[in-house]
C-alpha cells in the first residue's frame, strides 16, 4: 500500500462498519447515470439521520411524501 492509499483510507476508519458499506453504497448508487438525486436522499436517510426504516427507505429510493 503507498502513503497516498494510506491517506485515502484514514477518514473510512473514523466511520463504524455500517457507515463504511453505506456509505460504499451509496457512492456505487450514484455513479449510476440518473441516480445522483436518490443517492443524496439515501445519504440524507441513511448516513445522517440514521433511520433504517422502510417507510424511510421507500421515501429515499422513489421520492415524494412519506407514507
Amino acid at each position: 500500500m503507498t502513503d497516498q492509499d494510506a491517506q485515502s483510507n484514514e477518514p473510512a476508519t473514523d466511520l463504524s462498519v455500517l457507515d463504511r458499506v453505506l456509505t460504499a453504497f451509496t457512492t456505487a448508487v450514484e455513479s449510476e447515470e440518473g441516480l445522483a438525486d436518490t443517492a443524496q436522499r439515501l445519504v440524507d436517510t441513511l448516513i445522517t439521520k440514521k433511520d433504517l426504516s422502510e417507510a424511510a427507505i421507500s421515501q429515499a429510493l422513489f421520492g415524494g411524501d412519506p407514507a
